[in-house]
């Protein structure tokens, strides 16, 4: 039991605490303890398992902090995705040498820390979907030059989208190739001429060694794309990509190199607050599959370039305030409907039922529509008040009038009174009639 090198007790129905005698286990490399019933905090003991690479306690009940003196060297994998754990993101992993990480669906709040583009440069696969973390997403994060899964989805982060993003998951120029030592473990990059994310030193970072082509079958990783969720494992992480900044309150407009990430199969925008144009460069993404820009302020027209996009599986642009044609039906877009394009009142064509040759104008300005509207609201109201002080102003020329005549002119006050008394007799016997029929009723 000293000498076990892997321990898998996942996907079963153990609870309470994780027993602290597994910190006892020498030379224990993989820890994989997920989809159970465990709680508790995370035991200290963990800090002291320095042949731990991989370790994976996600979809337990685990609460509180982790401890701060997390100090596994050799750690490449950490997944604590889906329990119960707090306080703000753990610096103690500013010491590590992760590969992955997975922090996701837990109740993290505060900032993201800058330094991990700076301590974590070899990060792969990124993940801190549905906390509570804020703040803006920082300009240190475009130094993840590996990074090939970046998932910030649903947390309350604000501010805009970094311009350098497109620096992550590729180097245009470089191509990182790493041999590892076989006593200290460092880490040496050589140049090469590849234009992608290093897909060789991720296979050789797992095969080098027995251990590490064993590990790779515990990683995993859950990933939504194409409108659902999945879980991707094994040699199929090399080839996975994507963003998904969605859920968020984002503002600003989409950086325009965004289209530079050529390698990019998965981008999620969708529930923000952005603003401007759709970029005409996003008709770069060749690899992309899925592409969903719903839910957020664009404006203007859809670049009928990105009918290019021969690999698009999803699609969406809904409720934003597009105008003019859709791409229409041609390539892959013909195999999207309405759903896509929904909740964009000026945008006409085919799948929708709306004609652009019945819309006017045909090409309206970015607000221009709207303007209208609350300009004849406007012109609407300022006639209905003329109208209103017209009648007003007619009144109270003519009473007034009406009394002047009456102050200035005795003959037609006399022969007025006169005939108001006439009334006033004529009204009074009225009435007495009407009470004596009432009295003789009674």
């Amino acid at each position: 039991m000293l000498w076990l090198s892997f321990l898998d007790i996942s996907e079963n129905h153990f609870f309470g605490n994780l027993p602290s005698c597994i910190a006892d286990i020498l030379y224990l490399s993989v820890l994989n303890a997920a989809r159970n019933n465990l709680k508790g905090n995370l035991m200290t003991g963990l800090c002291y398992m320095n042949e731990l690479e991989s370790l994976d306690l996600s979809k337990n009940h685990f609460f509180g902090q982790v401890p701060s003196c997390f100090n596994m060297t050799r750690l490449e994998y950490l997944n604590l995705r889906d329990n119960e754990l707090t306080g703000h993101f753990p610096n103690a992993l500013s010491n590590l040498s992760l590969l992955t990480l997975d922090l996701g669906n837990n109740h993290f709040v505060g900032h993201i820390p800058s330094w991990i583009g700076i301590t974590l440069k070899l990060l792969k696969i990124f993940s801190l979907k549905g906390n509570h973390f804020d703040g803006s997403i920082s300009m240190q994060i475009c130094n993840l030059r590996f990074l090939h899964i970046l998932d910030l989805s649903h947390n309350n982060l604000s501010g805009h989208i970094p311009s350098c993003l497109h620096n992550i998951g590729h180097n245009s120029n470089l191509n990182y190739q790493f041999t590892i030592g076989t006593d200290t473990e460092d880490i040496q990059a050589n140049v090469g001429g590849y234009d992608v994310f290093p897909r060789d030193y991720i296979t050789n970072i797992f095969l080098n060694s027995l251990e590490k082509s064993q590990a790779i079958i515990y990683e995993y990783i859950e990933f939504a794309t194409k409108q659902r969720s999945d879980r991707y494992r094994g040699n199929i992480l090399q080839y996975l990509s994507g963003i998904d900044l969605s859920c968020n309150q984002l503002v600003g407009m989409i950086p325009e190199n965004m289209g530079e990430m050529t390698w990019l199969q998965a981008l999620n925008l969708s529930n923000n607050r952005l603003t401007g144009p759709i970029p005409t460069t996003l008709s770069s993404l060749r690899e992309i599959e899925s592409l969903d820009l719903s839910h957020n302020m664009l404006v203007g027209r859809i670049p009928p370039q990105l009918a290019e996009l021969n690999y698009l599986e999803v699609f969406s642009v809904a409720y934003n305030n597009l105008s003019g044609p859709t791409i229409g039906l041609v390539a892959q877009f013909s195999t999207f409907n309405e759903s896509s394009y929904k909740g964009n009142p000026y945008l006409c064509g085919p799948p929708l039922k709306k004609n652009c040759t019945s819309m006017i104008p045909s090409s309206p300005k970015q607000h221009g529509q709207v303007t209208n509207v609350f300009h004849d609201d406007n012109e609407e109201g300022k006639d209905r008040l003329i109208l209103f002080a017209s009648i007003a102003l007619g009144f109270i020329s003519g009473f007034w009038g009406w009394m002047a005549l009456l102050f200035f002119k005795r003959n037609l006050r006399y022969s007025f009174f006169l005939a108001m008394d006439g009334y006033t007799e004529e009204a009074i016997d009225m009435v007495k009639s009407l009470l004596s029929k009432m009295k003789s009723c009674w």
